[in-house]
Protein backbone atom coordinates (compact mmCIF):
# COMPACT_ATOMS: atom_id res chain seq x y z
CA UNK A 1 0.00 0.00 0.00
CA UNK A 2 1.34 3.28 -0.81
CA UNK A 3 2.20 5.88 1.93
CA UNK A 4 0.40 9.09 2.33
CA UNK A 5 0.53 11.83 3.93
CA UNK A 6 -1.41 15.19 4.76
CA UNK A 7 -0.64 18.11 2.38
CA UNK A 8 2.01 20.92 3.86
CA UNK A 9 -0.09 23.80 4.80
CA UNK A 10 2.12 26.68 2.74
CA UNK A 11 1.69 24.57 -0.22
CA UNK A 12 -1.85 25.76 -0.67
CA UNK A 13 -0.78 29.10 0.06
CA UNK A 14 1.24 29.06 -3.15
CA UNK A 15 0.90 31.22 -6.24
CA UNK A 16 2.56 30.85 -9.72
CA UNK A 17 5.07 33.98 -8.55
CA UNK A 18 6.37 31.71 -5.81
CA UNK A 19 7.17 29.05 -8.09
CA UNK A 20 8.79 30.99 -10.60
CA UNK A 21 11.10 32.02 -7.97
CA UNK A 22 12.06 28.96 -6.87
CA UNK A 23 12.99 27.49 -10.09
CA UNK A 24 14.29 30.55 -11.91
CA UNK A 25 16.36 30.81 -9.13
CA UNK A 26 17.74 27.08 -9.22
CA UNK A 27 18.50 27.67 -12.67
CA UNK A 28 20.38 31.02 -12.60
CA UNK A 29 22.46 28.88 -10.04
CA UNK A 30 22.94 26.28 -12.15
CA UNK A 31 24.17 28.30 -14.60
CA UNK A 32 26.66 30.27 -12.60
CA UNK A 33 27.84 27.09 -11.39
CA UNK A 34 28.20 26.01 -15.66
CA UNK A 35 30.24 29.22 -16.29
CA UNK A 36 32.53 30.04 -13.11
CA UNK A 37 33.49 25.77 -12.54
CA UNK A 38 34.85 24.62 -15.49
CA UNK A 39 38.21 25.98 -15.71
CA UNK A 40 40.74 22.96 -15.37
CA UNK A 41 43.92 22.67 -14.06
CA UNK A 42 45.98 20.40 -16.17
CA UNK A 43 48.59 19.19 -14.03
CA UNK A 44 46.30 18.79 -11.33
CA UNK A 45 43.21 16.81 -12.04
CA UNK A 46 42.37 16.28 -8.49
CA UNK A 47 42.52 19.54 -7.40
CA UNK A 48 40.55 20.97 -10.47
CA UNK A 49 37.75 18.79 -9.41
CA UNK A 50 37.87 19.43 -5.88
CA UNK A 51 37.61 23.10 -7.32
CA UNK A 52 34.83 22.39 -9.59
CA UNK A 53 32.85 20.30 -6.46
CA UNK A 54 33.53 23.35 -4.14
CA UNK A 55 31.81 25.70 -6.25
CA UNK A 56 28.79 23.05 -7.04
CA UNK A 57 28.90 22.81 -2.67
CA UNK A 58 29.09 27.25 -2.51
CA UNK A 59 26.22 27.31 -5.14
CA UNK A 60 23.92 24.70 -3.36
CA UNK A 61 24.10 25.97 -0.22
CA UNK A 62 23.64 29.98 -1.20
CA UNK A 63 20.57 28.46 -3.04
CA UNK A 64 18.88 26.37 -0.17
CA UNK A 65 19.86 29.44 1.82
CA UNK A 66 17.81 31.93 -0.03
CA UNK A 67 14.60 29.73 -0.49
CA UNK A 68 14.19 28.64 3.13
CA UNK A 69 14.81 32.35 3.95
CA UNK A 70 12.10 33.37 0.90
CA UNK A 71 9.36 30.77 2.50
CA UNK A 72 9.66 31.96 5.71
CA UNK A 73 10.00 35.90 5.44
CA UNK A 74 6.78 35.09 3.42
CA UNK A 75 4.68 32.65 5.15
CA UNK A 76 4.51 31.17 8.78
CA UNK A 77 6.64 28.22 8.28
CA UNK A 78 8.29 26.09 10.92
CA UNK A 79 11.29 24.08 10.33
CA UNK A 80 9.51 21.20 10.72
CA UNK A 81 6.55 22.03 8.46
CA UNK A 82 9.88 22.53 6.52
CA UNK A 83 10.89 18.95 6.65
CA UNK A 84 13.85 20.12 8.07
CA UNK A 85 13.65 18.26 11.38
CA UNK A 86 13.33 14.51 12.05
CA UNK A 87 9.88 13.36 13.17
CA UNK A 88 11.58 10.53 15.08
CA UNK A 89 15.27 10.63 15.10
CA UNK A 90 16.62 7.67 16.29
CA UNK A 91 14.24 5.56 13.95
CA UNK A 92 15.75 7.53 10.93
CA UNK A 93 19.44 7.49 11.82
CA UNK A 94 19.56 3.91 12.09
CA UNK A 95 17.22 3.61 8.93
CA UNK A 96 19.86 5.51 6.96
CA UNK A 97 22.79 3.39 8.33
CA UNK A 98 21.29 0.20 7.31
CA UNK A 99 20.51 1.42 3.83
CA UNK A 100 23.88 3.50 3.47
CA UNK A 101 25.82 0.43 4.61
CA UNK A 102 23.71 -1.91 1.80
CA UNK A 103 24.29 0.63 -1.18
CA UNK A 104 28.23 0.96 -0.05
CA UNK A 105 28.78 -2.98 0.30
CA UNK A 106 26.60 -3.50 -3.48
CA UNK A 107 29.22 -0.75 -4.75
CA UNK A 108 32.13 -1.91 -3.34
CA UNK A 109 31.70 -6.22 -4.71
CA UNK A 110 29.89 -5.49 -7.60
CA UNK A 111 31.52 -2.42 -8.82
CA UNK A 112 34.65 -1.02 -7.62
CA UNK A 113 36.27 -4.07 -6.39
CA UNK A 114 36.09 -5.79 -9.81
CA UNK A 115 36.92 -2.87 -11.60
CA UNK A 116 39.80 -1.85 -9.72
CA UNK A 117 42.13 -4.87 -11.33
CA UNK A 118 40.19 -5.13 -14.53
CA UNK A 119 38.99 -1.82 -16.05
CA UNK A 120 37.25 -2.35 -18.91
CA UNK A 121 34.47 0.61 -18.15
CA UNK A 122 35.66 3.86 -19.58
CA UNK A 123 33.54 5.86 -17.30
CA UNK A 124 35.08 4.22 -14.12
CA UNK A 125 37.48 6.90 -12.67
CA UNK A 126 36.97 6.69 -9.00
CA UNK A 127 39.04 8.89 -6.68
CA UNK A 128 39.62 5.22 -4.89
CA UNK A 129 40.52 2.02 -6.18
CA UNK A 130 40.03 -0.60 -3.77
CA UNK A 131 43.52 -2.80 -3.99
CA UNK A 132 44.31 -3.14 -0.18
CA UNK A 133 42.98 -2.63 2.93
CA UNK A 134 44.82 0.63 3.58
CA UNK A 135 43.21 1.99 0.74
CA UNK A 136 39.77 0.92 1.84
CA UNK A 137 40.42 2.39 5.40
CA UNK A 138 41.34 5.99 3.33
CA UNK A 139 38.48 5.94 1.14
CA UNK A 140 36.25 5.57 4.21
CA UNK A 141 37.27 8.36 5.85
CA UNK A 142 37.26 10.52 2.96
CA UNK A 143 33.67 9.11 2.05
CA UNK A 144 32.81 10.09 5.56
CA UNK A 145 34.45 13.96 4.88
CA UNK A 146 32.14 14.13 2.09
CA UNK A 147 29.57 13.09 3.44
CA UNK A 148 29.45 16.98 5.31
CA UNK A 149 29.38 19.22 1.94
CA UNK A 150 26.85 15.97 0.35
CA UNK A 151 24.36 16.39 2.54
CA UNK A 152 23.50 20.61 1.83
CA UNK A 153 24.02 19.16 -1.86
CA UNK A 154 21.55 16.74 -0.89
CA UNK A 155 19.15 18.44 0.70
CA UNK A 156 19.12 21.20 -1.79
CA UNK A 157 17.24 18.80 -4.06
CA UNK A 158 15.59 17.09 -1.54
CA UNK A 159 13.97 20.46 -0.40
CA UNK A 160 12.87 20.60 -4.27
CA UNK A 161 12.11 17.37 -4.98
CA UNK A 162 9.45 16.35 -1.82
CA UNK A 163 8.59 19.66 -0.69
CA UNK A 164 8.21 21.35 -3.82
CA UNK A 165 7.64 19.66 -6.59
CA UNK A 166 6.05 16.50 -4.88
CA UNK A 167 3.62 18.58 -2.29
CA UNK A 168 2.29 20.46 -4.92
CA UNK A 169 1.62 17.53 -7.13
CA UNK A 170 0.25 15.75 -4.15
CA UNK A 171 -1.88 18.62 -3.51
CA UNK A 172 -3.85 18.60 -6.89
CA UNK A 173 -3.58 14.70 -7.97
CA UNK A 174 -3.13 11.26 -5.84
CA UNK A 175 -0.58 10.02 -4.63
CA UNK A 176 0.23 7.18 -7.38
CA UNK A 177 0.24 9.66 -9.87
CA UNK A 178 2.10 12.63 -7.81
CA UNK A 179 5.03 10.15 -7.45
CA UNK A 180 5.63 9.56 -11.00
CA UNK A 181 5.37 12.91 -12.08
CA UNK A 182 7.38 13.84 -9.51
CA UNK A 183 10.02 11.35 -10.79
CA UNK A 184 10.36 12.17 -14.15
CA UNK A 185 10.50 15.55 -13.01
CA UNK A 186 13.41 15.43 -11.20
CA UNK A 187 15.58 14.73 -14.11
CA UNK A 188 14.08 18.04 -15.71
CA UNK A 189 15.30 20.37 -13.24
CA UNK A 190 18.55 18.11 -12.86
CA UNK A 191 19.09 18.85 -16.37
CA UNK A 192 19.49 15.07 -17.42
CA UNK A 193 17.61 13.79 -20.18
CA UNK A 194 19.71 11.02 -22.05
CA UNK A 195 17.59 7.53 -21.27
CA UNK A 196 19.72 5.93 -18.46
CA UNK A 197 20.31 9.35 -16.57
CA UNK A 198 16.18 9.57 -16.70
CA UNK A 199 16.09 5.85 -15.37
CA UNK A 200 18.75 6.33 -12.39
CA UNK A 201 17.03 9.51 -11.60
CA UNK A 202 13.55 7.95 -11.56
CA UNK A 203 15.04 5.19 -9.16
CA UNK A 204 16.35 7.90 -7.31
CA UNK A 205 13.82 10.32 -6.99
CA UNK A 206 11.24 7.46 -6.28
CA UNK A 207 13.61 5.97 -3.26
CA UNK A 208 13.59 9.25 -1.74
CA UNK A 209 9.93 10.09 -2.03
CA UNK A 210 9.25 6.51 -0.05
CA UNK A 211 11.56 7.74 2.38
CA UNK A 212 9.97 11.27 2.88
CA UNK A 213 6.47 9.79 3.01
CA UNK A 214 7.79 6.74 5.43
CA UNK A 215 9.43 9.31 7.83
CA UNK A 216 5.87 11.51 7.63
CA UNK A 217 7.29 14.45 5.56
CA UNK A 218 10.91 14.43 7.14
CA UNK A 219 13.52 15.83 4.85
CA UNK A 220 16.09 14.12 6.83
CA UNK A 221 16.30 10.47 5.52
CA UNK A 222 16.24 11.15 1.81
CA UNK A 223 19.03 13.77 2.57
CA UNK A 224 20.45 11.25 4.19
CA UNK A 225 20.17 8.55 1.71
CA UNK A 226 21.33 10.81 -1.29
CA UNK A 227 23.89 12.53 0.30
CA UNK A 228 25.57 9.36 1.15
CA UNK A 229 24.83 7.93 -2.69
CA UNK A 230 26.80 10.54 -4.06
CA UNK A 231 29.68 10.18 -1.84
CA UNK A 232 29.75 6.27 -2.60
CA UNK A 233 29.62 7.09 -6.21
CA UNK A 234 32.48 10.21 -6.27
CA UNK A 235 34.67 7.81 -4.08
CA UNK A 236 34.09 4.75 -5.61
CA UNK A 237 32.78 4.99 -9.62
CA UNK A 238 32.71 8.26 -11.10
CA UNK A 239 34.88 10.67 -9.24
CA UNK A 240 34.38 14.54 -9.07
CA UNK A 241 32.92 14.49 -12.10
CA UNK A 242 29.87 12.78 -10.70
CA UNK A 243 27.86 15.91 -9.68
CA UNK A 244 28.14 18.44 -12.51
CA UNK A 245 26.58 21.22 -11.05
Amino acid sequence: MLLKIKEKKFIKKFNYKDILIIFFSWFIIVSLIYIIKDQPLEHAPFFSGLINYLFVFSGRFLYLALIILYLISLYTISFTELGLKPNNFKKELYTGIYLSLFLLLFILIFINLPLSFQNINSSFNPLFEITNVQRLILSLLFLLLLLIPNTIIALSEQFILNNIVFELFNFKLNTISAVILSCFFYSFFMLTFTPQKILINFIIALISIYLYLKTEGSLYLPTFFLAFNYSINICFIYGWDYLQF
